[in-house]
């Protein structure tokens, strides 16, 4: 083994520094408790029907992208598969035209970076997902955070900021919070943006598949016509991996000129389109009726988790479940001890968190019932009293 060059002091200074007050990550090990965390919430990623329908799809795919999509991004085949499987993902999200891009964080870039420019000026929410805060970063927009879900304080800062010259404003929050499990007031939020001429965008990571029929919640509160965009991922609910924006016929074909994150991008594996249409075709199957299932199961562990001494949870109407313990170190020895007792639990710090909010995050999934969330239940209160 040929040795790197040493690591800069000052990134080696950060990392003591994080290490120091017990944030220091490291890829965890393979774990084989129950689990309690991933967001494959229907269960496809693991789905016997759908892995068998991509065996035998994929068996004559070619293995790459290839090249941009602009340039040529594979053999016909697989251009093909690829415009079958933004079709298919348009069918779910009820919208006119998809852009199918290798993940979620991409596809916020993506988007951000074409739509916004530096006489614009976004409004976004303060618990929006770091791909939304780093996408807006890099356009050179003005950006304005509001604080989480608050549509008078959004109200009132839309009337202090207006664009510069031509430009526009932007409205973009996430329609399911991926740390608390809580909903932005959408329906509210888009009243507002509306008065103020704001155009609308919507990340559904974590209602697609669960709301408005797969769709997410901007089609489950008849939105769609007053949102310019909504993002999506494949690899939560969906079970397989990518990302997405859904919108207009027109404002796809604005991004593929104008959006640099897609034209200088390899286009997405034919394995990864395969497997994005077929995850379609088995959700018109089986998808309500494990939307359905991971929803109620989400329900239950809130009551159970929330009576148990020494623990918050936050309301919500989905299936993550956040457990606050407040101390990171606290937080992260009750996931480790539940690792221990079977059941594999992840804890979550700051910066990922606000400090004093660090927390435990369980996903209901629709193969769990609610045996698993008593014993689940259980065995966090003897992590929580254990010494």
């Amino acid at each position: 083994m040929t040795r790197s060059a040493p690591l800069p002091s000052s990134l080696v200074a950060r990392v003591e520094a994080l290490e120091a007050r017990g944030l220091r990550r490291t890829l965890p090990p393979p774990t084989p408790g129950l689990d309690l965390c991933s967001n494959d919430t229907l269960g496809f990623a693991t789905d016997p029907v759908l892995r068998a329908r991509f065996a035998q799809a994929v068996a004559t795919l070619p293995l790459g992208g290839t090249a941009s999509r602009l340039v040529r991004a594979g053999a016909a085949s697989a251009r093909d598969l690829t415009a079958e499987a933004e079709a298919a993902l348009a069918r779910l999200t009820r919208a006119e035209a998809t852009l199918l891009l290798p993940s979620g964080f991409q596809a916020n870039a993506a988007l951000f970076g074409a739509l916004l420019g530096p006489r614009d000026v976004v409004f976004s929410d303060a618990l929006n997902h770091a791909s939304i805060i780093d996408a807006l970063r890099t356009t050179g927009a003005r950006r304005v955070v509001y604080p989480h879900g608050d549509v008078a304080a959004l109200d009132a800062l839309m009337v202090q900021n207006a664009p510069e010259g031509s430009g526009e404003r932007y409205l973009v929050t996430e329609s399911v919070f991926s740390m608390d499990g809580d909903h932005a007031p959408l329906a509210a939020l888009v009243e507002v943006a509306g008065r103020h001429a704001a155009h609308v965008v919507v990340d559904e990571a974590h209602a697609t598949g669960l709301w408005g029929g797969g769709a997410g919640c901007v089609v489950e509160l008849d939105l769609r016509s007053q949102v310019l965009a909504t993002v999506h991922t494949g690899g939560k609910a969906l079970g397989v991996g990518g990302g997405f924006i859904a919108g207009s016929a027109a404002l796809r074909d604005a991004l593929t000129t104008l959006s640099r994150a897609f034209i200088y991008s390899t286009g997405v594996t034919p394995a990864l389109a395969c497997a994005l249409r077929l995850s379609t075709e088995r959700y018109a199957e089986v998808g309500a009726e494990r939307a359905a299932q991971a929803l109620a199961l989400g329900h239950y562990a809130r009551d159970r988790l929330s009576a148990l001494p020494g623990v918050r949870v936050p309301p919500g109407l989905g299936p993550i479940v956040p457990v606050l313990l407040g101390e990171a170190a606290r937080t992260m020895r009750a996931a480790e001890r539940l690792r221990f007792a079977g059941f594999d639990m992840r804890g979550f710090r700051p910066p990922t968190v606000p400090e004093g909010t660090s927390r435990l995050r369980l996903v209901t999934r629709a193969a769990l019932d609610r045996a698993t969330i008593d014993a689940f239940a259980n065995a966090l209160a003897v992590a929580l009293t254990a010494r």
